[in-house]
C-alpha cells in the first residue's frame, strides 16, 4: 500500500471512530460536524474532503451498527445448536455488546423514531426479515416437536429484545431505583444476563401432565 493510500486509510478511520463516538452520544440532530473533526483531531476541510455532509457519515454509522447486530444474530442463528443454546447465546450477545457500548440502544432506538421507513429499508436490505423468519420456523418446529410449551414465536422474540435492551434505555432509571452505583449496576448486568435466559427458557419447557 502506498503511503498517500495509508493516510487516506489512517484518516478515514479516526473520522469513522470519531462519528460513531459523537453520534452516540448526541444523535444526528445534536452532532456537528466540528465536533467529529476534534475528535478525530482533523481539520474540517479535510473532514468534509471525505464526507460532503454529517447526513452521509452518520448514514455510515448507523449501517455498520445495523450490520454488527445482523452478523451476531446470523452466526449465531446458523450455528447447528438447540434453540435453547440460541437463546443463551443471543441474549448473552446482545447484552455484552450493548455493555460496550451502553449508549447504542437509545442511538437506534432515536433513529428507528426520526427515520423509520429509512431504518427499515436497510433492514430489508440486509434481509433481516429472512434471518428472523429462521428463528420462528426453528420455535415452531420445536412447538410441533412437543419439546417447547405453544407460544407465538413473534412475542418470543420481542420479548428477548426487550428484556436485554430496556436495562441500557432506561439505564438512570435502573440505578436509581435499586440504589446501584456503578459497580454495582456492572454487576447487576451480567446477573441479569444469566436471569433473562433463564427466565425464557423456563417459560417455554412444558409442564408435565
Amino acid at each position: 500500500m502506498e503511503v498517500k493510500e495509508l493516510k487516506d486509510k489512517n484518516a478515514e478511520v479516526k473520522i469513522l471512530d470519531a462519528a460513531r463516538k459523537i453520534f452516540l452520544e448526541k444523535g444526528l440532530a445534536g452532532a456537528r460536524m466540528q465536533d467529529i473533526a476534534n475528535e478525530a483531531c482533523l481539520n474540517k476541510a479535510l473532514l468534509h474532503y471525505y464526507y460532503r455532509s454529517k447526513e452521509k457519515l452518520f448514514q455510515t454509522i448507523f449501517q455498520d451498527e445495523l450490520l454488527n447486530f445482523f452478523n451476531n444474530m446470523q452466526e449465531i442463528m446458523n450455528a447447528p445448536i438447540t434453540l435453547f443454546e440460541k437463546i443463551e447465546l443471543l441474549v448473552a450477545k446482545e447484552i455484552d455488546t450493548m455493555n460496550s457500548c451502553p449508549r447504542l440502544p437509545i442511538f437506534i432506538m432515536n433513529e428507528l423514531t426520526q427515520d423509520p421507513d429509512s431504518c427499515l429499508m436497510k433492514m430489508k436490505n440486509m434481509e433481516m426479515h429472512k434471518l428472523y423468519a429462521k428463528f420462528r420456523n426453528e420455535v415452531v418446529a420445536e412447538i410441533e416437536k412437543g419439546t417447547i410449551k405453544k407460544v407465538n414465536p413473534d412475542h418470543l422474540f420481542l420479548n428477548l429484545l426487550a428484556m436485554t435492551g430496556y436495562p441500557f434505555m432506561a439505564k438512570p432509571v435502573v440505578q436509581g431505583l435499586f440504589e446501584l452505583n456503578e459497580d454495582g449496576y456492572s454487576d447487576f448486568i451480567e446477573q441479569h444476563k444469566k436471569d433473562v435466559s433463564k427466565f425464557i427458557i423456563d417459560s417455554l419447557i412444558p409442564i408435565p401432565n
